[in-house]
């Protein structure tokens, strides 16, 4: 992974055989980001995503491992038990020009991912939301 700041945003190139999520929590982590947006595009693979089922409360998992091409990557970020905690989406593209996507679990980087990192100037947790079944944003008392 190499990266630059500029300004208050981060632009971050991850290298092939990295856990793209693993690697952007490490990150965050490690530059005291609590609060922000990320987008992204290039190349995974071994990508596990989510579907939630809200009358079930909980996800639908399935994995993909072929190559994809990373069409976008969304997500923003939080706090979750005192840490930086990146929730994400993805659309991705096959050999076959299809497009599907889903809540990415993790993935690995297999040519690059090129990221887009925006902090924001306030932290926003997050708690059970018991009708939900989901951790939801919770604004700090200011």
């Amino acid at each position: 992974m190499e990266f630059r700041q500029t300004g208050n945003q981060w632009v971050v190139r991850l290298d092939r055989g990295e856990r793209l999520v693993e690697t952007l929590h490490r990150f965050l982590a490690e530059h005291h980001i609590t609060g922000g947006y990320v987008w992204g595009i290039g190349s995974i693979t071994d990508v596990e995503l989510g579907y939630y089922d809200v009358n079930a409360k909980e996800y639908l998992r399935r994995q993909f491992a072929d190559v994809y091409e990373l069409l976008s990557l969304q997500g923003n970020i939080t706090v979750v038990e005192g840490k930086p905690f990146l929730h994400a989406h993805v659309l991705l593209s096959g050999g076959d020009y299809g497009a599907f996507g889903g809540h990415l679990f993790e993935a690995r980087v297999r040519a690059t991912v090129e990221a887009y990192l925006q902090p924001w100037e306030l932290e926003i947790g997050r708690a059970l939301n018991e009708d939900v079944g989901l951790k939801l944003w919770q604004f700090q008392a200011e």
